[in-house]
């Protein structure tokens, strides 16, 4: 049995595959991510905005993504109410081409419920069908009727659905418990019902008081503010000619230094010159560290250096 095992050398010196990432410091190739919010808050608006920028294989908004299929399962909103959304869109000149897809509304199961084995076969089918690269889930209240705060009827509950959707990125939109204007909270705690949900994905993204907080396995912390403009998308206050100024700079920097870590050129050049965050400066050059080091190498964590960025968010 011991020949089994390594010890934690021998284990850090073994050749892992690093993280892949459909959007940059923020969607695992293949992960789950949680957006939670109240209700109304504009979380379809933005799992819109990822789903387009996937779609279209956009960067968005500084963040690295790889262009992708996009199947956007609305348990939530109406057919009429979808189209509205799409119709305002297109009226407002933004352009919502690209590899993306819904069900059309005459094959759409619904009701639709996770211990149903019937509707299990349906998920997987459609899935092994279209073969996305992200699937979006609005919302998931709506995918089952356990009692949500209930670790155990939620695991049953969301067991089967985790299982499908294993192969691919998920973008998965729930609600969160009662939360107060101007107080701020952990998005692992916001999450409505049981701990379960919040520790079965990679990585839990809370939209509240006009912030996004996310917290990551993979990519740390992050906290951005932001509104949503006429048409509902976000624009987060990262995304302004100086912050792509201040990024511009910080590429110069990371050309300048092609044999130091991202970390040794925080430490060293980056904190004393410009005063930003280590999160700030990850999430503003990520995608450019990894590029540089050419994935992963042996034994080495993708974490280290270029998952630690998360994207800036806003109109596409």
């Amino acid at each position: 049995m011991a020949e089994r095992c390594l010890s934690f050398e021998q284990f850090q010196k073994t050749q892992r595959p690093g993280v892949k990432w459909l959007v940059h410091g923020l969607i695992p190739k293949p992960g789950r991510f949680l957006l939670v919010g109240l209700p109304k808050v504009g979380k379809s608006n933005l799992a819109l905005q990822i789903a387009l920028a996937v779609s279209q294989g956009k960067s968005f908004l500084g963040a690295q993504v790889e262009k992708g299929r996009v199947l956007f399962l609305q348990f939530d909103a109406t057919d009429f109410e979808w189209k509205d959304r799409f119709d305002t869109l297109k009226e407002a000149g933004v352009d919502i081409s690209g590899d993306n897809l819904v069900v059309a509304p005459e094959h759409m199961q619904l009701p639709f419920n996770t211990q149903n084995l019937q509707h299990q076969v349906w998920l997987q089918g459609l899935l092994e069908s279209v073969n996305p690269d992200l699937v979006v889930i609005d919302v998931l209240r709506e995918l089952h009727s356990a009692d949500e705060d209930s670790s155990t009827e939620m695991k049953n509950a969301c067991t089967p659905l985790f299982d499908i959707l294993r192969p691919y990125s998920a973008l998965i939109l729930h609600h969160t418990t009662k939360l107060q204007e101007g107080q701020d909270y952990d998005p692992i705690k916001a999450a409505r019902g049981s701990g379960y949900i919040s520790g079965a994905v990679s990585a839990i993204g809370l939209l509240h008081n006009k912030k996004l907080r996310v917290k990551s396995r993979l990519a740390g912390e992050l906290e951005l503010r932001g509104h949503m403009n006429d048409i509902g998308f976000w624009v987060f206050d990262d995304d302004n000619e100086r912050s792509v100024e201040i990024r511009e700079a910080l590429l110069r920097e990371v050309a300048a230094h092609p044999g130091m870590s991202g970390h040794q050129l925080f430490q060293e050049f980056i904190r004393p010159k410009f005063g930003i965050s280590r999160s700030s400066f990850f999430r503003k050059v990520g995608a450019a560290l990894h590029a540089r080091r050419g994935g992963a190498r042996g034994g080495e964590s993708t974490t280290c250096e270029g998952t630690e960025a998360v994207p800036r968010l806003a109109v596409p």
